[in-house]
């Protein structure tokens, strides 16, 4: 029985836990706050992820259509290839359709379907300590989607399906208050985008073509180049489709 886990189940606690959300410094200070609050719940690691869209997700793949991270050990992200594991995981799939949380183990009266695919990955989980947690979809926005993934490793598959009974609202309502404050923080921290780039990266993403964008702006197409390089670097990702999810779920631009 974790005691700090039991004696966190009480409204002062619960006003406290939300406090410390909202006095973080920083996006990451929030990150690490969240895991100790949700440490004392049990939950040994997490996944975090939001993305612009269900459609944009099961056209390209949750993977290139979500901005995430999370703390879960090596050993789980190194069997799936890293970034790979989340296409695999049958919560990504579950947030995209539905709103209600994620059994990893259905351990707790929830009925779903299971596919031989994600029976499998089930079968993995469990031989690597990650099969008894829980998915809670995210909804934010007029379309934007996410997932908050809670493992906890530390408990049987029946202990966890008896704290998650009584401990459940809490829980819920801090990984909610988490998404809405760090959604909101990290925009901040993001170096923002002049109205220009906001224009680039809208009509990158539109039919226009490449000398169709650089035309518009009277500029060559290496320049362009270098202007969504340098929108790029501003937003801290690697391509061009994660700056646009970027940009859209932190609100920079508008879809």
């Amino acid at each position: 029985m974790h005691t700090a886990f039991a004696s966190m189940n009480n409204p002062i606690a619960l006003f406290d836990s939300v406090e410390q959300l909202k006095k973080c410094s920083s996006a990451d200070h929030m990150w690490q706050t969240l895991h100790t609050i949700l440490s004392s719940y049990g939950v040994s690691s997490i996944f975090y992820g939001v993305g612009h869209s269900a459609k944009l997700a099961q056209v390209n793949g949750v993977v290139e259509s979500v901005i995430y991270r999370d703390s879960h050990p090596q050993r789980y992200k190194e069997h799936y290839s890293n970034s790979d594991y989340i296409n695999s995981d049958p919560s990504a799939e579950h947030c995209l359709q539905y709103t209600s949380p994620y059994m990893w183990v259905n351990t707790c009266g929830i009925s779903e379907p299971i596919s031989p695919e994600a029976l499998e990955y089930e079968q993995v989980a469990k031989q690597l300590g990650m099969d008894i947690g829980v998915t809670l979809p995210l909804r934010f926005g007029s379309s934007g989607i996410g997932g908050i993934g809670l493992c906890t490793e530390s408990f049987s598959s029946h202990d966890f399906a008896t704290h998650w009974n009584i401990h459940q609202q809490a829980i819920t309502a801090i990984s909610y208050i988490f998404d809405e404050l760090y959604r909101a923080d990290f925009k901040q921290e993001i170096a923002d985008l002049t109205l220009q780039e906001k224009e680039m990266l809208r009509c990158y993403f539109s039919n226009k073509t490449t000398s169709q964008i650089a035309s518009k702006y009277h500029i060559t197409e290496g320049t362009l180049h270098t202007h969504m390089s340098n929108i790029r670097k501003k937003l801290n990702v690697t391509n061009n489709a994660s700056a646009l999810i970027k940009a859209w779920v932190f609100q920079l631009i508008s879809p």
